[in-house]
């Protein structure tokens, strides 16, 4: 699980190459305009933001005492709410538009549903033929949802619930996740037996394109208005090291990476093409966030006092959610990063 990091200097890495031009890496330690927020709900021992919104609404889930999951949101002001349809034994919330619709996954005594709460705070509740899990429901600003169900063969498929009700499954011969969906209804996902073989769009109409960067083994994590999608791979044309990417809806990538990483996972894309995501060193002592930028060098984040950092998503105005744990990995917090 994307977890976070002290602040501090970072060793120095060497500059590397990515999408045929040499990019830069620097270190944000004694950056003073962003401001680094962590937080909790009541009662919570594990707090994991999963995306935000225009307004810095930012939702995601927590796990209470008995090691339940919750879904939450947390308002600008700082206040916190748990979201969770009545008669729920446990929930998550996945997606919040800038309208404030707010999508996830919740339990109760018949099974698993799907939820929206509008900004007014009035739930509805779906459901999906057959399925026995759903996960990583997302909603797009004109209410369409998408997401990734378990049938009862373990079989997982992905799916889109048009604002008129009409489902369809998305079944790429393989297990097929999906991770979001943009305004205009495209869906990014990843497929494989272990959900990473591929990655694949699939458009409002039907039209699915799968891809492998570099020919290796490529997950996607998000997709922004533009159709850019962000994602990490394993890249076979350079000993299977593990790099980011993001790749615009034309086909053109552009991958970077890190010398001196075992891992580097890039999470969330906004529309301005900034991407951001996690990364550990090769000797494991930490985790670190990072902020790509097209024409930037590559930005690595640890937050004082904490030794792993991940960021998961940022909205367009660079505010960016993650989670920040100290020595215990298992104490994971909150984090807004507003810049």
């Amino acid at each position: 699980m994307p977890l976070s990091g002290p602040t501090g200097l970072l060793p120095h890495l060497p500059w590397t190459f990515a999408a045929g031009l040499m990019t830069a890496v620097v270190f944000s330690t004694a950056d003073a305009k962003p401001v680094n927020i962590i937080f909790d709900p009541p009662g919570s021992i594990q707090t994991v933001p999963q995306a935000i919104n225009a307004s810095n609404w930012v939702v995601g889930t927590y796990y209470d005492g008995n090691a339940k999951p919750h879904g939450f949101l947390r308002m600008p002001d700082g206040t916190i709410a748990t979201v969770e349809p009545p008669g729920a034994t446990s929930s998550n919330a996945w997606s919040i538009t800038d309208a404030g619709m707010i999508a996830g996954e919740y339990k109760n005594a018949t099974g698993d549903h799907i939820f929206t709460q509008s900004s007014d705070g009035t739930f509805a509740s779906y459901d999906i033929a057959g399925a026995k899990a759903i996960s990583n429901v997302v909603v797009n600003p004109s209410g369409m949802l998408a997401g990734t169900y378990q049938d009862n063969t373990n079989h997982f498929d992905g799916f889109v619930r048009a604002v008129d009700g009409t489902l369809t499954k998305i079944s790429l011969n393989s297990n097929t996740g999906v991770a979001a969906i943009n305004a205009d209804g495209t869906v990014a996902g990843s497929l494989s037996n272990n959900f990473g073989g591929a990655a694949y769009t699939r458009t409002a109409d039907g039209v699915v394109t799968t891809f492998e960067v570099n020919g290796g083994q490529t997950f996607a994590s998000d997709i922004n208005r533009a159709g850019s999608t962000t994602g990490s791979f394993w890249d076979t044309q350079d000993q299977g090291r593990n790099k980011g990417y993001v790749r615009a809806a034309d086909g053109t990538v552009k991958t970077f990476e890190l010398a001196d990483s075992a891992v580097l996972y890039s999470e969330g894309i906004n529309d301005k093409g900034w991407a951001v995501g996690f990364y550990e060193p090769t000797s494991r002592k930490y985790q670190g966030g990072f902020l790509f930028k097209p024409k930037a060098p590559l930005k690595l984040v640890r937050i004082h006092g904490y030794k792993y950092t991940s960021f998961m998503r940022i909205n367009a105005s660079g505010a960016i959610v993650g989670t920040a744990a100290t020595k215990n990995p298992s104490m994971i917090h909150g984090l807004l990063r507003t810049p």
